[in-house]
């Protein structure tokens, strides 16, 4: 496929040690098309130019054409480019990034079989320049935002699970890597007066990919992740964690520079007024938005006084930015902007099943154990199946009736050294587990049906935006449990503990927390299902890290449900699929055995930090509510 001309455009400022290394990456591309590279050097002395001609005599001037001048930042840089770039899209490239070989021709391929996106960005995971080493930890997979417009790189400081594989709209290009057509650069110009025509904002410094990616919404230009092309950054600024990691960005905020501090505040002021207010928002994004700008300001006048200065240089600049503001295209409802909130995780189809773990934790269970693994073994699956036990029981009698079932080639025996409680005890099993499920099954309960694991297997298969399934739980008695349930409620979780039981108000509530009234015969989704027989995606599992380890015995299977619902991955209840349990509940008692039961105390302890930590948020919607 013979692809159009690509101007590639790079900015230029000190960074010489990176130079032999990003720029060879750059010439190696292998791109079936023509390739024009422009850059700049801003740099005081023009060190990197004569740098580059240095060490690449060869590529200057005839494979690169380079200039000089003054430090125009990266908005003036790379405006300075755009203007003279003759190829159809322009590459907003870095310094301090290598770039796969690949890299530019499947982003360009992508952009002319999706003509509706005429903007691009890759996946850019973090290049450890110190030790030279390409890691699987992301750096950007383009530009996020809160409701509260909080602005990061998603993705950022994860390990790459898949999470943000297949093609997908965001809201906009980070600023290290940007592809973008010469049309959509004509579309959002600003054209003022005898000024010289600007693409990036030039009143910013920091942010400017923001008000970028902003504008290229506004006109309704759509921008594409194309994940299946590869850079990797050594980002040297700005590298804040994810939005949803409060106590990372203020740690890393310790570690920034004042003038980056001042500008990023500038930059928020510059991003509030040209495309938050005024704009169609609802009252609640506008006041949230202010909210979160009342806190910045209090802030920093009590921490970090100096970037208060930031005011002064916005009150200078306010007939710039108005008039830039008129100036932007406004074709899109800011309702539609709605839809890029949050992080954007969504991982690719799982369209077969090859193999799959299963994880039982054992605490003085050694005999129900063995007799659930035997049975275990017994399932029939199109995928191979491998079943690790891991044991909290510190006991070496328990740990001799199970460690006799490693003899079987299906089955690992872990032996904890301590009781590590339910969630590290049950990721200390899953810490190997191979293939595309992992099956987290209690030692008590046992599956009737040979195709149970193949039938939980398949439902995953079928439907690539489910993390979480389980079946319906039989009791001795003909019962059925109630393991699918609501989110719990402080106040429904004190109700069910104590004499309020009693009261046909409390009564009400605890019911709709217990979720009495479901149909038990249906299949739907749930809020949150009981871990004690479940399949859950791999994928997932490990981008979560497993169960979340905050926790020592309960909530742990309430917190990741949770945490799917968030991410927009469905919790399904099969009733279909049908277990057997022994009926016996650990965490069962009212307020009054909490001085006679170890596990009522855990149980309330575990709760008291789940609602602690979830005093604050959103429940997430629920497709089944």
């Amino acid at each position: 496929m013979k692809l159009p001309k690509l101007t590639v455009g790079v900015v230029l400022y000190h960074g010489l040690h990176y130079l032999e290394h990003s720029i060879a990456s750059l010439l190696a591309q292998q791109y079936d098309g023509e390739l024009e590279f422009l850059f700049r050097d801003q740099s005081p002395g023009q060190e990197a130019k004569q740098h580059l001609e240095k060490i690449m005599p060869e590529v200057f001037p005839k494979k690169i054409k380079i200039e000089t001048g003054d430090n125009r930042g990266h908005s003036g840089g790379h405006n300075c480019l755009m203007r003279q770039m003759t190829g159809k899209y322009y590459v907003a490239a870095s310094n301090d990034m290598l770039y796969a070989p690949d890299a530019f021709a499947l982003v360009i391929a992508a952009l002319e079989q999706n003509p509706e996106y005429e903007v691009a960005t890759a996946k850019s995971l973090v290049w450890d320049f110190a030790k030279n080493k390409k890691t699987k930890r992301f750096d950007s997979v383009g530009v996020g935002l809160t409701r509260s417009q909080y602005f990061f790189d998603i993705g950022q400081g994860e390990a790459d699970y898949g999470q943000y594989d297949g093609r997908r709209e965001i809201f906009g290009p980070s600023g290290a890597l940007m592809f973008v057509s010469k049309q959509a650069l004509s579309d959002i110009a600003y054209h003022i007066d005898t000024n010289e025509v600007e693409y990036y904002d030039e009143v910013l410094h920091y942010k400017n990919d923001i008000d970028f990616a902003y504008r290229l919404f506004w006109a309704g230009k759509k921008t594409m992740l194309v994940p299946e092309a590869h850079v990797w950054h050594d980002r040297q600024m700005g590298n804040g964690g994810t939005s949803a990691n409060l106590l990372q960005r203020l740690k890393h905020r310790k570690t920034m520079p004042r003038w980056a501090k001042t500008s990023s505040f500038f930059g928020q002021l510059v991003i509030l007024q040209k495309h938050v207010f005024g704009r169609g928002h609802s009252f609640a994004i506008v006041g949230i938005a202010l909210g979160r700008l009342l806190f910045q300001f209090l802030f920093s006048l009590f921490t970090e006084p100096y970037v208060l200065t930031a005011l002064f240089r916005f009150t200078r600049q306010q007939n710039a930015i108005q008039r830039k503001k008129i100036a932007t295209i406004a074709q899109s409802p800011a309702i539609e902007l709605e839809r890029f909130f949050g992080n954007q995780v969504a991982f690719t189809e799982l369209k077969k099943v090859t193999a799959a773990t299963v994880v039982i934790l054992d605490f003085f269970k050694g005999k129900k154990v063995v007799t659930n693994v035997k049975s275990l073994l017994k399932q029939q699956t199109d995928f191979a199946l491998h079943i690790r036990v891991a044991d909290n029981s510190c006991d070496s009698q328990n740990a001799s009736l199970l460690l006799p079932l490693s003899k079987n080639q299906q089955v690992d025996v872990v032996i904890n050294n301590a009781n590590l409680g339910y969630p590290m005890g049950n990721n200390a099993g899953a810490a190997e587990a191979s293939g595309e499920v992992i099956f987290v099954i209690n030692p008590d309960i046992e599956a009737p049906d040979p195709k149970t694991l193949q039938k939980m297997a398949d439902y995953l298969s079928a439907n690539s935006d489910v993390a979480i399934v389980g079946p319906r739980q039989k009791n001795p008695d003909g019962s059925y449990e109630y393991t699918a349930r609501r989110f719990p409620g402080i106040i429904a979780q004190i109700a069910r503990r104590t004499a309020l039981r009693q009261l046909s108000y409390f009564q009400k509530i605890i019911e709709k927390y217990e979720n009495k009234s479901m149909n038990m015969n249906k299949t739907q989704d749930v809020e949150w299902l009981q871990s004690s027989f479940w399949a859950v995606r791999k994928d997932f599992w490990d981008y979560l890290g497993g169960f979340d380890e905050y926790y020592y015995v309960f909530m742990s299977d309430v917190e990741m449900c949770f945490q799917a619902w968030k991410m927009d991955m469905r919790v399904v209840y099969l009733p279909d699929i049908e277990v057997e349990a022994d009926g016996i509940r650990s965490s069962a008692g009212s307020l009054s055995d909490f001085f006679k039961k170890r596990l009522v105390r855990v149980h309330m302890r575990d709760a008291i930090k789940y609602h602690w930590r979830h005093l604050l948020l959103r429940l997430p919607p629920v497709k089944g509510d």
